[in-house]
């Protein structure tokens, strides 16, 4: 076979790369499930001695090491000894930049489901096509499957820890004196906000079973002394009296009727002066193959099977929060995929 041929086949080898990748976060999943980094985090280990660690069996340890190898999770240092790389070492439960509840969440029965609903959610162009009118996801996760919420809502908390640092990296939080975080659920974001800004204070705005965890959340992080917790619901008020409204990867949730719901409820909570900051994912307007833009443009695909929002254009936000009684001041880059778009009322 030719150098020619071989270059155009190359295209098809990618593909099917991708489409056999399927294997990537069932192995991720598997190695959060048996607790793999957790047993690593000691140092190197042959697959049999971290078998008998972990309770499972040597040969089929040893093929899941070296299949997480090949993606970087660990690193195979002689054919059977194994150690965790930085990157796999964010599976440790005890990480501070840990994914083992996003891990773990990937590989359940729910989103497999829900995933195997996105052929008629693309045919439709709605996820949930017998969704009853008023459906909120979230209550309905709470009520219906508690022992998945509390898996959803870990895997949450962390992702929100990541991109927090990169938030209040990017956008100066000090001229705010009350800052209202609406539907924050444990409180990451706010805690990183408020550990950042020390002259300032926090209210936490979620759903009434949040509570108790974002409580025991904030006294974690050492500022119990500089937070509340107030309990309601979105769709019908937001609490007054805000410098500035976070929501973050809120409206994203949402179609743009209920995103409007949304924030003409922070409109009417809002002085004329306070601002609202919308911490997102943004869409470019020239989509690339980038890691960036696989993060965003993927998340956007599970929004379409999984519930009514979508990730938005830049321009978009503009007009909903147009719309909204609000004019876009700025958006401000982070070094994650999140952008900030900073608002206020017209």
């Amino acid at each position: 076979m030719t150098t020619g041929s071989l270059a155009n086949l190359e295209p098809a080898f990618e593909l099917a790369r991708l489409v056999a990748g399927v294997w990537v976060p069932h192995a991720i999943h598997a190695a959060a499930t048996l607790g793999v980094a957790d047993g690593l985090a000691g140092g190197a280990q042959s697959a049999a001695a971290l078998a008998a660690r972990l309770g499972v069996h040597a040969d089929g340890l040893h093929r899941l090491l070296r299949s997480l190898a090949a993606i970087g999770v660990c690193r195979s240092l002689d054919g059977d000894r194994f150690e965790l790389t930085a990157m796999g070492d964010c599976l440790r439960a005890d990480s501070p930049r840990s994914i083992r509840s996003w891990a773990l969440l990937i590989g359940t029965d729910t989103m497999r489901q829900t995933w195997a609903g996105l052929i008629d959610a693309v045919r439709t162009g709605e996820a949930m096509t017998d969704r009853p009118a008023g459906f909120e996801p979230f209550r309905f996760l709470t009520s219906q499957r508690p022992d998945y919420a509390a898996n959803f809502y870990a895997a949450m908390n962390e992702l929100t820890e990541l991109a927090a640092a990169s938030v209040v990296e990017a956008y100066d939080f000090s001229k705010f004196g009350t800052i209202v975080d609406v539907g924050g659920g444990h409180g990451a974001l706010l805690a990183a906000v408020l550990r950042a800004t020390p002259t300032a204070r926090g209210v936490l705005f979620d759903l009434p079973h949040r509570r108790e965890a974002a409580t025991a959340f904030a006294g974690a992080q050492g500022i119990a002394d500089r937070w509340t917790f107030e309990a309601g619901t979105f769709f019908e008020s937001v609490p007054p009296g805000g410098d500035a409204y976070l929501l973050k990867s809120v409206i994203h949730d949402w179609n743009d009727e209920e995103s409007l719901e949304i924030l003409s409820r922070c409109r009417a909570a809002m002085a004329p002066d306070a601002r609202l900051l919308l911490i997102e994912m943004v869409i470019p307007d020239s989509v690339q193959p980038t890691p960036r833009d696989a993060v965003i443009l993927g998340t956007d695909l599970g929004l379409l099977a999984m519930l009514s929002g979508r990730e938005r254009t830049a321009q978009a936000y503009h007009t909903l929060l147009g719309q909204a009684g609000f004019r876009v001041s700025r958006r401000i880059l982070t070094s994650s995929a999140f952008d900030v778009i900073e608002a206020y009322p017209s």
